[in-house]
């Protein structure tokens, strides 16, 4: 910036004006007020947590541990903010399967929940749609 007697050189960003002194006034820097926003109203967003990656392998565990897991693990899976996870608890009698499930049905971050395709392990996996968040 340069000022001279009658007029003084201005940096606006990049570009550079030469104006008359008088044309020029002083200004306070602005004090920026927060603004709120409708997504600042509503509940914050939690924070990003760590994935916990796309599946949980439950094969050969016994339903009461498979279920608590499945309950850390949808809960990681929704703070790392997935869209969708596969829950492997394998083909055998299906008791594992029915209780992952049944909690799967109770679930607040499930949206839905389907068998895997034939390529993922059909009616061995589950795959789970997470819920979206805003």
């Amino acid at each position: 910036m340069e000022i001279t007697a009658e007029d003084a050189e201005v940096a606006v960003g990049q570009l550079r004006v030469r104006t008359k002194l008088n044309e020029l006034e002083y200004r306070k820097p602005e004090v920026k007020k927060e603004r709120k926003t409708n997504r600042e109203r509503l509940d914050p967003l939690p924070e990003l947590g760590e994935s916990p990656g796309l599946e949980l392998d439950l094969r050969g565990a016994r339903v009461e541990d498979a279920l608590k897991r499945t309950e850390d693990y949808l809960h990681a899976a929704y703070m790392a903010r997935l869209p969708f996870v596969r829950i492997i608890h394998g083909k055998g009698t299906g008791a594992l399967r029915r209780a992952v499930r049944e909690t799967l049905q109770h679930n607040t971050f499930v949206a839905k929940f389907a068998d895997g395709s034939e390529k993922e392990g059909g009616y061995g996996v589950t795959v789970v749609n997470l819920i979206e968040q805003y």
